[in-house]
């Protein structure tokens, strides 16, 4: 998985719970998620009826597996201390976030210089374009939605950046510098070639070792040409 596909896959989550409303079966659901994981944050369990936007951002961060990189919190504000003791915080209101940072308001901000007042709400950054920040937010008018804000703009008060490069496993595809790109096959035997970028794909022939390939696309640890093979660097040589 490479640094963009951590990153896409929390924002897949999230994103996925857009429409669900407070008190229904999706929110409780991630309420559910939140108070499940262990240990509980403050040893507080989450009532249906608390604010639930910092809660959604960690259960979108434990559905994703990524409690390790993203501390779970229900309050704005302890969720920000945490950040910072483990040196992912940034304090700099102008910074532009990639998909998966995590994005805090403060609706008291007067849009002068760096705001650093109470944290009101947070959300997860879906995308930037241009200069709009596109956030994804769980308890946006008891609903969970998506608001477009500013690069620098008022009720910015900060970003969460987690490590998403530790949710990475380069070893587990091909170096895709660019692509198309030929390849060598190093097999003792033969390699599959499959119609689908999984195991659990139909074998549609072999490759002997020493042939040559062109890979125009990487999936799931996959490399396909006209059909896919396995991408691990000690079956697929550049």
């Amino acid at each position: 998985m490479t640094e963009l596909e951590a990153r896409q896959k929390i924002v897949d989550i999230i994103s996925s719970w857009i429409g669900c409303k407070q008190g229904d079966s999706v929110h409780k659901s991630i309420v559910d998620t939140y108070n499940n994981h262990k240990p509980l944050a403050q040893n507080y369990k989450v009532k249906y009826t608390d604010a639930w936007c910092a809660t959604t951002v960690s259960a979108a961060a434990i559905k994703a597996g990524y409690t390790d990189i993203i501390p779970t919190e229900c309050s704005c504000a302890r969720m920000i201390d945490l950040l910072k003791k483990n040196n992912i915080w940034v304090e700099e209101d102008s910074y532009v976030p990639k998909p998966g940072d995590i994005v805090f308001y403060d609706w008291g901000d007067s849009g002068s210089g760096d705001n650093t007042g109470h944290p009101d709400h947070v959300g997860i950054c879906e995308k930037v374009d241009g200069n709009d920040i596109y956030v994804i937010e769980g308890n946006k008018s008891k609903a969970c939605g998506r608001r477009i804000i500013k690069v620098n703009g008022k009720f910015v008060r900060g970003f969460g950046i987690p490590k998403y490069s530790l949710k990475t496993n380069s070893k587990d595809t091909v170096s895709k510098p660019k692509l198309p790109k030929k390849v060598k096959i190093n097999v003792s035997n033969t390699l599959n070639i499959r119609k689908g970028p999984s195991t659990n794909d139909t074998v549609l022939g072999f490759l002997k070792t020493g042939s040559v390939v062109t890979i125009d696309k990487i999936e799931n640890g996959f490399a396909h040409f006209t059909g896919w093979i396995s991408g691990k660097e000690k079956y697929v040589k550049k």
